[in-house]
């Protein structure tokens, strides 16, 4: 089954002269049978030995495997022909230290695919008298023992050819007899081709003997047995042996009989003692016949693809973990920084709005959702534009979309649209600064963190109340159909601070401010909210945190710039919690809003696509902030620029005093002289389009307007007014009726329901958005684009250190390599393939890589709390900058396997291209 053609190999050195170590060999060897190479060092047989193994490739001529050529053969194919065909025996024993015998020998199955049985493995271990030996380890045999753990290793299988490359070369005489008996009685149903140096051994066992020197076949004989009868006493003649009695003396006649035979067959002849059977067979010899062997004809020839069961691999994989200790605890801890610092900075790279918006709100223990209705403006008719809040109130229809999408409660805040939010000192009406002591130095700075005034009006039900975690620490809640109102502790603190007076129409009184010592104190008070006097009935804790901004309060002449920006940022943040949380609202019964909103109709904002210019000589734009009806205002107040009017026409108006002063300062004179020449007060009233962030005012004026009169300063509490007939004023007015300027309701607690609701906020559609709104909004929108540029360089970070790591990774893996490049060949050498020994160093890897992924993942997570705390203690802000979550865990563990199997198929597509001649000797 097995033939070399004109089979050629030449050793090349890197130095000196190639040597030519088998040169051109044609052999023929039979289906069964023992056949020895013979030689003396050097001369070719082991290299043919490797050659027809496959364990070596040759440089020209070709192997006949069943009638099929290995000409064109891989390594692969290699590696299949000797899982399929081969059997190795190794003067070595070449056994794997890591498994006992039974694993060793159910190798060589595993790899064919077959099913391991404890049953077969006993069977052939009784075949070598190992028998009980399965579970012993290969350091607690002799090795003669060791030996036959070979063989059996090379026997269960069933190979149709075994190859032994001088099995008895580490052995004693005995065990080396023992283990040639055992090849021998293989050899009835199988070729068993040895390599051996000990002639006397292959003259007694071998079949046919193949002698090789200088890498040529000097000599091919075939042995034959010749049965003689052992009884005879003295000598017995064979037709090519003598057989010798036991204990017998030659006599000079028999040494006179032994010369004459030998001179009569003329080629020699060999002499054996015999033992004390019957009978005894003689060794004789001939010349090789190499036509009487039959070559198989193409066609029987079938591979089996190896494959290496996991479980295997992983522990041969593992137990290269036990060598070079230091190199692998120095890998480990490199490894596990270059992941962590991957991992720190995916979590930055990775920003995403939504998760980081999710995780500030949770840790700022934001309490409340409020929803502003945003509307989308493109630039110049393209897709691109801003989403804008500042003319769109909402209505019933909205809040069922928003608690439809959100599954949370809202209630409508109202907002005045003649209150001031920013001026911590002004006269507007929504202050109370006339009923707390002004004087009182609340600060050292020019931040104001107290409260002064109202954002606006929300309503609050025990169901609110409750969803909110808030805590009625005092009175009872209001009831809507009276003028009561619920206050929060913060609004409280600023009268526990600067005492309480009830509102005095003259400020100059000398009434004295009453102590507040605690929040109740406040229960039964009253305040002055748009004329009318709103008595405090309940005071509620809504969890905030003053203490966070009391060092706004605190004079620091050593502040940078960038504790200046922080600063500013901060009280950023303490203006969107007061004007858009329950913080400053006047919290009232169900109802009550519909009547304030009853109330505020006559004042109304111009509707923001309005305006109104002045132009004579220069034309000047000015935004009124108000418009009422004549009928709405004390019309003895009025100065009138003519004659006094009952009614307005279309074309005519009234302004407040302001708006004259900003007229006459434009034409760079003073209000008397401008009011000298009524025609001088003409004005246009104009309609513009929404493009990008602003209005387009280049457009085409509808109407020119006369001023009639104007409102002193004294005589009224609107700034930037104007008055209109009724006609005119349902056109520019926009009315706050049924209306609100924002939806405020309790945020959840879990974190799945907080994302719903920030996913949600910054979803539009229909141009229609629902923005959330709160402190960490605040600061986060306004970081959006310096941590997504951040994000970007950060993910070129993160592959630096995952190359890194990868480094380290192949550094450690090609040593280990190294070490176990002797096992590589042993494993190549009983069939296994390239992606087999990818397998065992791959499960080395990868218990590297889940020490490294689980030491970086718990090290990633600490390091961001330990940065995030940090950074927002440092800093002062809300948001939470790194985000580690299951995005991170999966990163890392891919990156880990990723590494671990680039770090393995480099080195190990490196040795593995090797012959496995070269890794069993360790070359």
């Amino acid at each position: 089954m097995l033939e070399v053609r004109n089979l050629t190999k030449v050793y090349k050195p890197k130095k000196g002269v190639p040597v030519l170590a088998v040169d051109h060999v044609n052999l023929r060897f039979p289906d069964k049978g023992m056949v020895f190479l013979l030689g003396k060092s050097g001369s070719g047989k082991s290299t043919m030995l490797n050659l027809l193994g496959g364990l070596d490739i040759y440089d020209d001529g070709e192997i006949i495997i069943k009638g099929k050529s290995s000409k064109n053969f891989k390594q692969k194919d290699f590696d299949s022909y000797r899982n399929t065909y081969l059997g190795f025996i190794f003067q070595e024993y070449n056994i794997l230290e890591e498994f006992n015998v039974g694993a060793n020998i159910a190798l060589a199955l595993q790899l064919q695919s077959q099913k391991v049985t404890d049953e077969k493995i006993n069977q052939i271990l009784e075949q070598v008298d190992l028998a009980g030996y399965g579970n012993r380890k290969p350091n607690e045999l002799s090795g003669g023992q060791k030996q036959r753990v070979a063989i059996a290793r090379a026997l269960v299988k069933d190979p149709e050819i075994i190859m032994a490359d001088e099995p008895t070369g580490a052995l004693d005489s005995v065990t080396g007899k023992q283990v040639l008996d055992t090849l021998k009685k293989l050899s009835r149903d199988k070729l068993v081709i040895v390599v051996s140096h000990d002639r006397e051994f292959a003259e007694h066992y071998a079949d046919r003997i193949i002698e090789m020197s200088d890498g040529h076949v000097i000599s091919d004989m075939e042995y034959f047995g010749e049965e003689v009868d052992a009884s005879n006493e003295g000598l017995t003649f064979g037709s090519d042996s003598i057989l010798v009695a036991p204990q017998y003396h030659l006599t000079q006649a028999d040494l006179d009989a032994i010369n004459e035979w030998l001179e009569v067959k003329g080629n020699g002849g060999t002499i054996a003692v015999g033992n004390q059977s019957d009978s005894y067979v003689l060794r004789s010899c001939t010349p090789t016949d190499e036509s009487r062997i039959i070559p198989q004809i193409a066609g029987a020839f079938r591979l089996i693809k190896s494959k290496l069961p996991m479980r295997n691999a992983f522990k041969i994989g593992a137990s290269g973990l036990k060598h070079k200790k230091f190199r692998l605890v120095i890998t480990i801890l490199l490894s596990c920084v270059a992941y962590g610092l991957f991992g720190l900075a995916d979590t930055l790279a990775s920003y995403d709005h939504i998760n980081t918006c999710t995780k500030s709100i949770m840790d700022s223990d934001i309490n409340y959702a409020t929803f502003q209705k945003a509307q989308f403006y493109k630039y110049n008719g393209l897709m691109e534009g801003i989403w804008d809040s500042s003319d769109s109130a909402l209505k019933d229809e909205d809040f069922e979309k928003i608690e439809k999408n959100t599954g949370i409660k809202v209630v409508g805040a109202y907002v005045p649209q003649t209150w001031e939010t920013n001026d911590p000192y002004g006269n507007s009406v929504n202050t109370f600064q006339t009923q707390y002591d002004t004087g009182y130095e609340f600060t050292k700075t020019d931040y104001h963190i107290y409260a002064y005034g109202f954002s606006g009006y929300a309503t609050l039900d025990q169901e609110m109340l409750d969803a909110s975690g808030f805590h009625l620490i005092a009175g009872r809640l209001a009831d809507g159909s009276k003028d009561e109102m619920v206050i929060s502790s913060y609004i409280a603190q600023t009268f526990m601070l600067a005492g309480y007076r009830e509102y005095q129409e003259n400020e100059e009184s000398t009434t004295r401010y009453e102590t507040i010592k605690e929040p109740a104190d406040m229960v039964g008070k009253t305040i002055r909210i748009d004329g009318v006097d709103m008595e405090i009935v309940g005071v509620v804790d809504t969890g905030f945190d003053l203490d966070r901004y009391k060092s706004l309060t605190e004079e620091n002449k050593g502040l940078n710039s960038m504790d200046l920006i922080l600063q500013t940022a901060l009280n950023g943040e303490l203006q969107k919690a007061r004007e858009l949380s329950f913080l400053q609202m006047i919290m009232v019964g169900d109802g009550y809003i519909q009547k304030v909103q009853e109330r505020n109709s006559k004042i109304c904002k111009i509707k923001p696509e309005y305006f109104i210019s002045y132009h004579k000589g220069e034309e000047y734009d000015f935004y009124p902030d108000t418009l009422i009806r004549l009928d709405q205002i004390d019309q003895s107040k009025v100065i009138w620029l003519g004659e006094p009017k009952k009614s307005l026409s279309k074309n005519e108006i009234i302004l407040t005093q302001d708006c004259l002063e900003q007229a006459a300062e434009m034409k760079g004179i003073g209000l008397e002289e401008l009011l000298k020449d009524p025609i001088e007060l003409n004005y246009q009233l104009g309609k513009s389009e929404r493009v990008g962030e602003g209005w387009e005012e280049e457009t085409e004026f509808e109407d020119t307007v006369q001023v009639v009169g104007y409102l002193p300063y004294e005589s009224t509490s609107f700034y930037e007014g104007v008055v209109l007939d009724d006609q005119s004023f349902e056109k520019l007015a926009y009315s706050e009726k049924g209306k609100y300027t924002f939806a405020i309701g309790a945020m959840p607690k879990s974190a799945s329901d907080v994302k719903k609701i920030v996913k949600y906020a910054y979803t539009g559609k229909g141009g229609v958005r629902y923005t959330l709104q709160n402190s960490v909004t605040y600061e986060l929108d306004g970081l959006d684009e310096v941590f997504k540029a951040l994000s970007k360089i950060f993910v070129r970070v993160g592959i630096f250190f995952a190359i890194f790591a990868s480094v380290m990774m192949a550094t450690f893996i090609s040593s280990s390599i190294a070490y176990k490049k002797q096992e590589i060949g042993i494993l190549r050498a009983i069939g296994a393939r390239g992606s087999d020994v990818f397998r065992i160093f791959f499960s080395e890897s990868f218990v590297i890589a889940m020490i490294n992924f689980v030491l970086s993942t718990t090290g990633v997570f600490i390091a961001t709390l330990l940065v995030n705390r940090l950074a927002r203690r440092s800093t002062g802000l809300l948001v939470t900058i790194l985000n580690f979550d299951l995005r991170q865990v999966g990163l890392l563990f891919l990156v880990s396997i990723a590494v671990a199997a680039l770090a393995s198929f480099l080195p190990v597509n490196h040795n593995a291209r090797k012959r496995p001649i070269d890794a069993i000797r360790n070359r």
